[in-house]
Order: structure tokens, then sequence, then C-alpha cells
């Protein structure tokens, strides 16, 4: 679990921010054993968020990917992903029609897909010399509970897809928006 604590001189307090998207990593007792740490440490955070609160905006967001053209359902297995990376070339997915990754992204989400089987991959740039463009596993298959958001999910946002979208520009928004409001 990725843990974030945001804090300003210009407030006596801090947010905090729970990267809780995969659900076999996260545990009840390791939220309680930071919230512990930070109060000992005599912080009170003025807002506290998880990952798992924006479960539905991700995927709605993945959806329009899928529609825009962005992202597609991938079948590739670990290996092959890791090869195709390696050599700088395309899932033979890639450039399935939409209407088909909209299809089987809905039966991840539908528990219809083995897990393991399908993941959702953010269309962009293979060609790149930056590896961290090639294209994003942007959803999982997982049949685990998750610790906050319970049994609703059996596909789960990566950390890096729910960082680069929806979440970030939300909270960072917020975060800027109080800062702003502490200097006048």
């Amino acid at each position: 679990m990725h843990y974030n604590f945001l804090c300003s001189k210009l407030m006596a307090c801090g947010a905090s921010r729970y990267d809780d998207t995969n659900p076999e990593a996260e545990k009840k007792e390791y939220i309680d054993h930071i919230e512990e740490i930070v109060q000992w440490m005599g912080w009170k955070p003025f807002k506290i968020t998880y990952t798992s609160d924006y479960f539905q905006e991700l995927y709605e967001l993945a959806v329009e990917l899928i529609k825009k053209g962005h992202a597609y359902v991938d079948h590739q297995t670990p290996d092959e992903i890791k090869e195709h990376r390696e050599k700088k070339l395309n899932s033979p997915w890639r450039d399935r029609p939409i209407s088909e990754s909209l299809k089987l992204f809905e039966d991840m989400k539908n528990g219809s897909i083995e897990e393991g089987k399908a993941t959702l991959r953010m269309k962009q740039d293979m060609q790149s010399d930056n590896y961290n463009m090639y294209d994003l596993i942007a959803y999982r298959i997982k049949f685990t509970p998750h610790p906050h958001a319970g049994d609703k999910w059996c596909i789960y946002p990566s950390y890096d897809y729910a960082l680069l979208t929806l979440v970030m520009s939300k909270e960072m928004k917020d975060i800027y928006l109080m800062r702003y409001s502490y200097r006048r």
C-alpha cells in the first residue's frame, strides 16, 4: 500500500491518502497502524481519502478511454508483455475494434473472464526511448475482496493509472485551492 501525507508549512495538518489499488496487498490493520503512527507523531489529517473512493469514476474514465480509442483489452501473459516491451512491439490486441474492447472490459468487470487472462491497457508510445511511455496496464482482474471497497469490484485500477488520472487531478486541485486560500 502506498501512503501519502501531504503537508504544507502554511497548514497545521495534512491530507492522508491511501493508494489502495491492490486488494491482495491491502489490509485494514495496515491502515489502522498508519493512522496510529500519524497520531503518535501529533498530526491530525484534515482529510483522509482512499484511491478506492474513486473506483467508480476511474472505471467510467476507462470506458471513455476505450470509446475514444485510447485503451484496449489485452490478452497477453506477463511474459509476452515483457517481451513485446523489450522489442518495442505493439500488442497483437492493440488494434482490436473499440466495440470488442468495450464488451471485453464489461466482461472483466462482471467476472466473466478468469484472473490473469485479460488486462486493460492505455495506448501510449511503444516506440519511445522512455519505457514509462509504453502501453500502461490500467486494469487487471483480481477476485479478491477489497478491505475498503468490499466485494463490489473484481477489476482493479493499477497504481499508475489511478495516480496519473482522476485521483491526482482531483486531490491536487483540492490541495492547491486550500494552499491558495491560506495565502490570502
